[in-house]
C-alpha cells in the first residue's frame, strides 16, 4: 500500500512539473514562429518616449500574456488589436538598455495558453540621436 501511495504521489509530481516547466524548457527550434512588427522601427537612444510596441500575428486569446518578453524585457501592457491579434508594450527605457546603434534584431518570446512556446523577430534601426 505504501509503495502504491509513493508511486501515485511521484507520478502526480512529475505531471505537475511537466505542466509547469515543460513549455519553458523548449528550444526556439521547437517554438511556433509568428510574424511580428516592432514600432518604432527607428529607435533613437537619446529621445524621449514611453513604449516599444510589438504587434504579433497570433490571437490575443491564445497567448499567456504575463510570460511574454522582448529580448528578456518583461511585457508591461498587453491588448488585442482590431483583428484580435496580440499587441505587447514594453518599457522603452528597459529596451534601450539592451541596444547599441546599428541594425538590431529584437525577438519576442512567449507561451500560448495551451503551453506551446512561440517566437518572432523583427529588425529595427537604432541611432544614438541626431543622425538620420
Amino acid at each position: 500500500m505504501e509503495i502504491r501511495l509513493v508511486l501515485f504521489l511521484a507520478a502526480g509530481l512529475a505531471a505537475t512539473l511537466l505542466v509547469l516547466v515543460g513549455p519553458f524548457a523548449r528550444a526556439d527550434t521547437d517554438a511556433l514562429t509568428v510574424d511580428i512588427v516592432v514600432s518604432p522601427s527607428n529607435i533613437v537612444l537619446s529621445s524621449e518616449g514611453v513604449w516599444v510596441t510589438v504587434h504579433a500575428e497570433i490571437a490575443y486569446s491564445a497567448v499567456y500574456g504575463a510570460g511574454v518578453t522582448l529580448d528578456g524585457v518583461p511585457v508591461s501592457v498587453t491588448k488585442a488589436d482590431s483583428r484580435g491579434e496580440f499587441v505587447a508594450k514594453f518599457d522603452l527605457d528597459a529596451v534601450r538598455e539592451k541596444l547599441e546603434p546599428g541594425v538590431v534584431t529584437l525577438t519576442l518570446r512567449g507561451t500560448t495558453a495551451s503551453g506551446e512556446t512561440f517566437v518572432g523577430s523583427d529588425t529595427v534601426r537604432v541611432t544614438a540621436g541626431g543622425d538620420r
